[in-house]
């Protein structure tokens, strides 16, 4: 029994170490996506762009979540996505990481549901992740949340006891989200898989037809498309198809999971690599590429830190002066981001090796000591050095040191140093010597922790309870949803529709509330062979006259990617959609739009007369 538990556990078990490598992404790429579209404010969201309401709502249609419908000016929507980025940002370093990652959930969601015309397959990707990821603790490690728990619960008093080695803690965290957050990223590759039925994808071509898509290519992918030949083309069409199919075993292939994970962690990165720099098609590629994140395990963190840490062999001996409270707070620190031990803490009572008259210099600066080379460096270069041994420090670390620019840190370290006093009792630190510890109110802080225990616990069955309930959601959806599945099996899945209609709907209007849409058919079933592009010709007041959305009227002769402006995800898929029967009503209101906006530079200040 014990053996098949280990088995299947890498299923539910997730490191937290690899959890805040994914949160310090997501925080990227959640920051990214509103970024984007801050420039488009005024174009699509705010009431000053174009209307895109419907006007009519039907009681049996999926209702989406989004808090936009209830801010129309364009001062409110600005704020509104003011604040999604700064609560992304609070999530990528991890400060108060389940209030900030809710925060950014719901600031994206209702973005993305806000305008569903110009929405892709990375949206519902992005959706998708964002909740499940929610049920994960995100912030349990490398974060400003853990620091802070660690100093609270670690109150180190003294040199010696931030050179005791803490027991190892665990980094494993069990939750039937995690589960489902594979089976999400496996639906995603499976079901693409599936609906790949289209002749392109039997003959090996699509992948060429792919590379045609004008209005996708970058620039690397145009050149791409130029040495492209039969034979590449062949297998790379090929190889899509063998990574989607394969995606779903090399995930959960019971046995030698390190190595199976490990391997479509690697292919399945490329895979999206390639993609990503060759075609724009919004954050798909790198949405995926940061989900794969949760694919790494305890094993792989490991390997990866015993590979960093050869980058860092010298260790050294930091002295510090322990009766400053802000310096010794700041030891404290410094000894919680050293994961490679690569530093001993010292004060002036130390006896070992050391420089030479260290004691009256530590009145002044931190002082690093290298005792195998008998070398020691003081003020801002000492702290570049423990930047530098610090993981991916070497980044930064070399900063303090810029000539000239040296001058000014050594400046500001002094500044520091000679304040430290000041310093320490205006953030409440002991200015001399160290505080004694409090013995009043255990009682109460022993009630507290009970109380602490009984709403982790309570949450985490909750959450888990939740996590069910949509996963069963989004699987009954999928079977439902992708017409693949009837093309290559021959009939379709009812789902549990076959059993319950209304508990079918209920599941349905669940999933599709946060738009977690399980449709995944990216070029599937074939690549598109037609382009839909809008050029708008405008006729201004003055007798003037300029085209909007092309840079060149040989568009004309040859649709080519470098003849056209505003080539992203939004236009694009806007004027791809535009000239949808449903969506034609639009129209009217976008030309409208074209008259009264001052959205482009293009009218340098002329007004328009006639679109």
């Amino acid at each position: 029994m014990n053996k098949l538990k280990n088995i299947f556990s890498n299923w539910f078990r997730v490191d937290t170490r690899v959890l805040a490598i994914f949160r310090i992404f997501l925080g990227v790429i959640c920051f990214w996506d509103v970024w984007r579209r801050f420039y488009l404010i005024d174009v699509f969201y705010s009431s000053s762009g174009i209307n895109l309401s419907s006007g009519t709502s039907f009681s049996y249609a999926p209702q989406y979540f989004s808090l936009l419908h209830s801010f129309k000016s364009s001062g409110v929507m600005t704020v509104f996505f003011i604040i999604t980025m700064i609560a992304s940002v609070s999530l990528l370093i991890g400060y108060r990481s389940k209030l900030s990652h809710f925060l950014t959930m719901v600031g994206i969601l209702s973005i993305h549901n806000y305008r569903i015309i110009l929405e892709n397959g990375g949206d519902m990707a992005f959706n998708a992740f964002l909740v499940w990821s929610f049920f994960l603790p995100l912030g349990k490690s490398l974060s400003i949340d853990s620091l802070k728990n660690s100093l609270k619960s670690n109150k180190e008093k003294s040199p010696q006891d931030l050179n005791i080695s803490k027991s190892t803690l665990s980094f494993d965290y069990y939750h039937l989200a995690y589960f489902a957050f594979l089976i999400q990223l496996c639906m995603v590759y499976t079901f693409n898989f599936i609906n790949k039925t289209g002749g392109m994808w039997q003959d090996g071509t699509a992948v060429f037809h792919m590379y045609q898509l004008d209005t996708f290519l970058t620039p690397f992918g145009y050149w791409f498309a130029s040495i492209l030949n039969p034979t590449i083309n062949y297998i790379l069409t090929n190889s899509t198809n063998i990574i989607e199919l394969a995606s779903i075993v090399l995930i959960f292939f019971p046995l030698f999971n390190k190595w199976t994970r490990g391997m479509a962690f690697v292919i399945l990165m490329s895979f999206h690599l390639m993609i990503g720099i060759s075609v724009s098609i919004g954050l798909f590629s790198w949405t995926m590429m940061t989900a794969l994140i949760l694919l790494l395990q305890s094993s792989h963190i490991e390997f990866l830190k015993r590979l960093l840490s050869r980058f860092r062999q010298k260790e050294y001996v930091v002295f510090y002066d322990r009766d400053c409270g802000f310096c010794h707070f700041t030891a404290r620190v410094l000894r919680r981001l050293d994961v490679f031990n690569k530093f001993t803490w010292a004060d002036s009572s130390y006896k070992g090796k050391s420089p030479q008259g260290f004691v009256s210099m530590l009145e002044n600066s931190i002082i690093v000591y290298d005792q195998n080379e008998d070398k020691y460096w003081t003020r801002h270069i000492a702290f570049s050095k423990i930047i530098s041994s610090l993981p991916f420090g070497f980044l930064v670390g070399w900063i303090l040191r810029i000539p000239g620019l040296e001058k000014i840190f050594g400046w500001v370290y002094d500044l520091i140093s000679q304040n430290r006093t000041k310093i320490s009792l205006l953030t409440g630190l002991p200015a001399c010597g160290v505080p004694q510890p409090s013995v009043e109110g255990k009682s109460l802080e022993i009630r507290d922790s009970m109380l602490q225990k009984f709403k982790t616990k309570s949450l985490f069955v909750v959450s888990n309870l939740i996590a069910v309930v949509f996963l069963v959601g989004i699987i009954n959806y999928s079977l439902t949803a992708n017409d693949g599945i009837k093309e290559r099996f021959g009939k379709k899945p009812k789902g549990i529709k076959a059993y319950s209609h209304d508990l079918s709907y209920a599941l349905k209007r669940t999933i599709l509330y946060p738009r977690m849409s399980q449709k995944w058919n990216m070029f599937s079933p074939t690549v598109m062979r037609t382009e839909r592009w809008v050029a708008a010709d405008i006729k201004f007041t003055d007798g003037t006259d300029t085209t909007l959305f092309v840079n060149s009227d040989d568009v004309y002769e040859k649709f080519h990617y470098s003849h056209f402006d505003y080539r992203d995800q939004f236009w694009r898929k806007f004027f791809g959609r535009l000239y949808k029967k449903s969506n034609k009503k639009y129209i009217g209101e976008f030309k409208r739009w074209l008259k009264r906006t001052k959205f482009f530079p293009e009218y340098r200040g002329r007004r328009p007369a006639n679109v």
